[in-house]
């Protein structure tokens, strides 16, 4: 059986090696990047996903380079501990640990073996006939929006910042979550000492964002979010990597169109905080 899938991300890397290890169908890998880049910033990993490591055989892999979640914090906007809630009673179903997600991507390419990986090809240019196309292509996926252009992503109408912290920044340990009435910031700590922050804030109805940010940039949106997240921004230097985006989910009616099957955010784009 030959299968094309759509998408080098943690979804198509992640069916690329489920398929070889369990299906040992023929399986054709195409992505739109020219080479894999380290792009991304932390995840969090629940036990299904852990164990779903475990079977590709990854799992000591992942142990190894993961800091297992104890605790999840909420805070307040200014840094002071509304409830501390402890990851002991979920132990007993598994592992809960993050990871940055280029060390994630590295362990599953590098479990790829018997996989035809096209780097700098588009779907518009596959010829080949394949009985299973799997799209893996994003939250903006090309191939949803061909075969399924009725289907468009809705917004959540919040807006998205996504940084390091700098090292030895003091923070509680575990997972942090701040909530402001006006917004909230996720902190996500690593393996390697990295701390990941996440910010997200209703987006105003006139609100403009500069293509490039910089700290005067995110203050001017988040600064009034409560003293401990401005305190967060003013540690960073002028110039730092930032993703922002505008926050949107996607609800499919259907898996499928025909032999062409949608996977991870092609298919239904989950909030931030879920997953």
């Amino acid at each position: 059986m030959k299968v094309l899938i759509v998408g080098g991300g943690i979804a198509g890397i992640a069916a690329a090696s489920a398929l070889q290890h369990y299906a040992q169908w023929e399986v054709t890998l195409i992505d739109k990047a020219p080479a894999w880049t380290n792009i991304g910033f932390s995840l969090a990993l629940l036990p299904g996903g852990v164990r779903v490591l475990d079977h590709l055989g990854l799992g000591p892999a992942f142990r190894k380079n993961s800091l297992p979640i104890l605790t999840t914090n909420i805070l307040d906007g200014n840094g002071n501990t509304i409830v501390r809630i402890p990851f002991t009673p979920l132990q007993k179903y598994g592992l809960t640990a993050t990871i940055e997600r280029p060390v994630l991507h590295s362990l599953l390419t590098g479990s790829l073996q018997n996989v035809d990986i096209r780097m700098g090809t588009r779907v518009e240019q596959v010829e080949e006939e394949f009985d299973l196309v799997i799209a893996a292509d994003g939250m903006r996926s090309p191939l949803r929006t061909m075969l399924l252009p009725k289907e468009t992503l809705k917004r959540y109408y919040w807006h998205l910042w996504v940084f390091w912290l700098p090292p030895a920044t003091p923070l509680p340990p575990g997972i942090s979550l701040s909530l402001s009435t006006k917004g909230a910031a996720y902190l996500f700590p690593t393996h390697n000492g990295r701390t990941a922050v996440g910010i997200t804030r209703k987006s105003a109805a006139n609100a403009t964002y500069a293509e490039h940010v910089d700290k005067k940039e995110l203050l001017r949106h988040v600064g009034d979010m409560g003293h401990w997240i401005k305190g967060i921004v003013d540690m960073l230097p002028e110039k730092f990597e930032c993703y922002q985006d505008d926050l949107r989910y996607m609800q499919m009616k259907s898996w499928n169109a025909g032999r062409t099957v949608f996977i991870g955010d092609a298919q239904h784009g989950v909030s931030l905080i879920s997953g």
